[in-house]
C-alpha cells in the first residue's frame, strides 16, 4: 500500500559526474509521517525540473520506503492521481 503526501527539497548537490555534458545532480527531498522525519534521494542531470515540494508515493507499512510521484511510470501516475 502508498501514500502520496509532499516532500521538501532539503539539498540541490552537483555530484561529480557528468552525463552527455551535464553535470549529475543529487536532491534530497524529506518528509514527516507520525512525527517521524524520512528522506528520500534522487539523482537527475535534469534538476531544473524538479521543484522545492514534490509529491511522493510511501509504503504505509515502512514510511522509510518511498519514491517521488513523478519518477513513476506515466500509467501509474494516471492511476493514483
Amino acid at each position: 500500500k502508498g501514500k502520496i503526501m509532499k516532500a521538501e527539497q532539503i539539498l540541490k548537490d552537483p555530484t561529480n559526474t557528468t552525463i552527455n555534458e551535464r553535470r549529475l545532480f543529487r536532491l534530497i527531498y524529506q518528509y514527516e509521517i507520525l512525527g517521524q522525519t524520512y528522506e528520500v534521494t534522487e539523482k537527475t542531470t535534469y534538476p531544473e525540473e524538479y521543484k522545492m515540494t514534490e509529491r511522493e508515493v510511501y509504503n504505509v507499512d515502512d514510511p522509510s520506503k518511498s519514491v517521488l510521484f513523478s519518477n513513476l511510470p506515466i500509467n501509474i501516475q494516471r492511476l493514483i492521481h
